[in-house]
């Protein structure tokens, strides 16, 4: 029943998921050619993807509650349990997949330059701790505001990290981050 519920979500945001790929697509050919022109690695682009990936789950809430399929779901012998967990693998999937991407487009931009394919790698697993800590917050509160009020509140949570650190600037801390490490 989990794979049923895995497939209704993949089927249904087709269409967006073929969009998210163009933009990554795109977003990766402005990335390489800045790169030629003396721009920054890849490791950049990594947290984006991922986080950019994970975010296809919040469209499936809004998707689920503009076409009734929320109440459809409660009649199918399934359980909560079992619709929890196919949005959480749904985003680990989507993260996995638009990991391994971003690996493979590194590891090429690596040998292309003459480094260690696997020089860079360790940014995509922070990337993928950091949007699956981000997602682990994001899912309970869109199962419990709804997708419309939940998304206010992923707004929220992206603001509050920003808003630490700003603060934290106009008190005079500083943190010992460089630019080209961001």
């Amino acid at each position: 029943m989990m794979r049923g519920l895995l497939r209704n979500d993949f089927m249904t945001m087709r269409k967006v998921i073929l969009l998210y790929v163009a933009i990554l697509a795109f977003y990766y050919i402005l990335m390489l050619v800045q790169r030629g022109t003396g721009g920054n690695g890849v490791e950049g682009m990594q947290f984006i993807v991922v986080l950019f990936s994970a975010m296809i789950v919040i469209y499936s809430f809004s998707y689920g509650e503009k076409s009734g399929w929320l109440g459809y779901v409660n009649v199918l012998p399934v359980t909560r349990t079992q619709v929890v967990v196919s949005k959480y693998l749904m985003t680990v999937i989507c993260m996995c997949a638009a990991a391994a991407g971003g690996m493979a487009i590194q590891a090429a931009v690596n040998l292309t330059a003459g480094k260690d394919p696997l020089d860079g790698l360790f940014y995509m697993g922070i990337a993928l701790m950091g949007a699956a800590a981000f997602m682990s917050v994001v899912i309970p509160l869109l199962f419990w505001l709804g997708s419309e009020r939940g998304r206010v509140a992923v707004i929220l949570v992206f603001m509050i990290p920003f808003a630490v650190l700003l603060l934290m600037e106009k008190q005079g801390i500083r943190i010992p981050v460089s630019t080209g490490m961001l």
